[in-house]
């Protein structure tokens, strides 16, 4: 090869073949060459959206190049999801799934072909990934993993043939699973749901200015809320529903994942005062349309609009569970649209979870009420930002100030309006974690579920009051059913079950939904720290440590997850280390605020009883958050007996 014929370049290399391809030739070749050729076709497309080429296609392998390695990281992932949703229509044996590697190499190119250390180790981490996984190189993971809204795990170093030094691995997660659908003969109806169902898609924002996207998001959640307040109708709450947002994908998908009949789908113009708003209702089994409606009108007028869009569905849907159709189902809640818009402006950023927008919906929602000091749902808003302030990493200094103004702002809700669901669950929530009033925690979710049977979040909320403070075990269970139902694509719905089966001792099923939302949420913490202890209860120890470790790379000084890794160095016989890390709080908490409930759990592991009750009574004394949970404890439990702990757990108000 003369130095004229090739060079060398630094690219980011993906390399991909079929997982089992060999069996599936075996069993049907034109099958396989069929299915293979056109998903080719669709990857070539990805590649060349994502400003790839392809330079080699051996077999059933693929090898394109990009410019840079975020395309090839984004293209590899947009190629899975393609891939996961192709397989959902096929019978297990004919699914054709891909592994995927990315690296970052010198490669030799000569021609339209390239060799080189870095397509040998691209080949090395496909080989490594699972079937319709993707493993990258450790330099692609430092350059994509603040860049990209990935999560990653660490595989360890991976020899590679003819490569001197170990590669580090990572594990791309939170990829789509394929979804088994059942079989469906010719012309049979098809429900996914045995009541009445719903899920109202995220209207579109056409408006050619993406700051309008909040009032699209706005119309979304106003029809979602009014819709759920019916009783009879099964509607997909926010998370859900917003799951899809962005993504193009047939309704008959949607519904199987959401489990729903019935799609409300639509767009939002807006320009000035002018709206715009379609809409239509289909039925997902046939693509029939139920209903369709333009309005043009202005924006004052957008409650009315709203509120004949949710009565068209009830009609449409022609049942007697759905209500009268007289009854408006939009509230009017203010005459001023310039306190509308900062009020979903607010509920946008709130639930936009990303970083330093937090603050930003709580200066507009305190605009709302400053445009129209009358407006309910937005001192409903404040008060549900301010109780859950205090359990953010860090915050626990600002308890009291937070207290203060959540029991401020909820009050005033209610005085405006004493039949708004959200304000009297966000009551509910504040009674239990801050006043210890049990009773009034829980008359309030039953409020908030009389008044909004539809409410996911009511339900979780109350199933987990249930679960750490009643101990009603099998009506927490029913209550988490129920949450995940109107929210199966809800990380917390997913959460609070597995804490229901945890404290009733299903550690089993309590695994399986934690797993769940550990996938929907990896960043979440407390789902790790509870799976770590259904680990520790089956006697997982080493399943458990390493979720521990996950957890703290993510949260290096999280006290929940140090008290968990005591507790496991502690049935270990380690207990040293229990002691070094009950040292570290202790020195800790002289700088900064830590919760006297973990040290005096460390006390406990220890077996240090009269030092885990002086740290209870410092606790107790200051009203500490996470005594509102001293009951799901289950290092406690062995104390259930003790007179101390059921003279404590009495002086808090709660019964052994």
């Amino acid at each position: 090869m003369s130095p004229q014929a090739y060079e060398r370049k630094l690219t980011a290399i993906l390399s991909a073949d079929v997982a089992g391809y060999s069996r599936l030739m075996g069993e049907d070749e034109d099958l396989t060459i069929n299915t293979l050729t056109g998903h080719r076709e669709m990857m070539t497309t990805l590649i060349e959206k994502h400003k790839g080429r392809v330079v080699d296609s051996p077999g059933d392998n693929l090898l394109p190049t990009f410019p840079s390695v975020t395309q090839a990281i984004d293209c590899a992932v947009e190629i899975q999801r393609e891939m996961a949703e192709r397989n959902a229509d096929l019978p297990e044996d004919k699914r054709m799934d891909y592994r995927i590697g990315v690296n970052v190499g010198d490669v030799v190119e000569e021609g339209e072909r390239i060799y080189g250390d870095g397509v040998n180790i691209a080949a090395r981490l496909e080989s490594l990934s699972e079937p319709g996984g993707i493993c990258i190189s450790g330099f692609v993971y430092h350059q994509v993993k603040n860049r990209l809204k990935l999560e990653y795990e660490y595989l360890g170093e991976q020899g590679v043939k003819n490569i001197k030094e170990p590669v580090p691995v990572y594990k791309v997660l939170s990829l789509p699973k394929v979804s088994i659908r059942p079989s469906i003969k010719d012309n049979q109806p098809f429900l996914f749901s045995d009541k009445p169902s719903i899920a109202v898609l995220p209207f579109v924002n056409i408006s050619g200015d993406p700051e309008q996207e909040y009032f699209s998001d706005g119309m979304t959640e106003e029809l979602i809320g009014a819709l759920a307040k019916l009783e009879g109708l099964k509607v997909i709450s926010r998370t859900s529903a917003f799951h899809f947002k962005g993504k193009d994908m047939d309704l008959r998908t949607i519904g199987e994942k959401l489990k729903v009949d019935n799609v409300l789908e639509g767009s939002v113009r807006k320009a000035g005062n002018k709206l715009r708003i379609s809409a239509q209702l289909i039925k997902v089994d046939d693509d029939t349309h139920l209903w369709a409606e333009t309005y043009d009108r202005e924006l004052k007028d957008v409650f009315t609009i709203q509120d004949e869009i949710s009565q068209a569905v009830v009609e449409n849907l022609k049942t007697k569970l759905l209500g009268k159709k007289t009854e408006p189902l939009i509230k009017d809640y203010t005459e001023n649209m310039e306190a509308y818009e900062s009020f979903i402006k607010g509920r946008y950023f709130y639930y936009s979870y990303i970083e330093g927008e937090l603050e930003k919906a709580l200066q507009y929602y305190k605009q709302a009420i400053t445009l129209d000091p009358n407006y309910a749902p937005a001192h409903s808003a404040i008060a549900e930002w301010y109780w859950s302030f205090p359990l953010l990493e860090g915050q626990e200094a600002s308890k009291e100030d937070a207290y203060t103004n959540a029991k401020e702002a909820i009050k005033k809700a209610l005085e405006i309006d004493n039949n708004l669901a959200e304000a009297h669950a966000t009551l509910g929530l504040i009674r239990w974690i801050y006043e210890w009033d049990w009773n009034g925690a829980e008359e309030a979710f039953e409020t908030a579920l009389d008044l909004n049977p539809g409410s996911s979040k009511s339900h979780y909320d109350y199933a987990y009051y249930l679960a750490t403070v009643v101990e009603d075990f099998d009506k927490s269970i029913s209550e988490s059913r129920k949450a995940v139902e109107l929210d199966p694509l809800s990380g917390n719905a997913h959460f609070i079950f597995g804490v229901s089966l945890f404290v009733s001792n299903q550690f089993d099923q309590a695994i399986e939904q934690l797993r769940i939302a550990r996938e929907m949420i990896p960043n979440h913490w407390p789902s790790a720290s509870i799976l770590i202890w259904a680990y520790k209860e089956k006697g997982m120890l080493e399943e458990a440590h390493g979720e521990i470790k996950k957890g703290l790379e993510l949260f290096p000084k999280n006290p929940p997850l140090l008290m968990s890794m005591s507790r496991i160095y502690s049935l270990k016989g380690e207990k040293e280390k229990t002691r070094a890390i009950l040292d570290e709080l202790i020195e800790r908490s002289k700088k900064e605020y830590v919760s006297p409930m973990f040290i005096a759990l460390l006390y406990a592991d220890l077996g240090e009883i009269d030092q885990k009750f002086e740290y209870l009574e410092k606790g107790y004394e200051k009203r500490d958050i996470w005594f509102s949970f001293i009951k799901a404890f289950t290092s406690l439990h062995f104390l259930r007996t003790d007179p101390r702990f059921i003279a404590f757990l009495k002086k808090m108000g709660l019964e052994t």
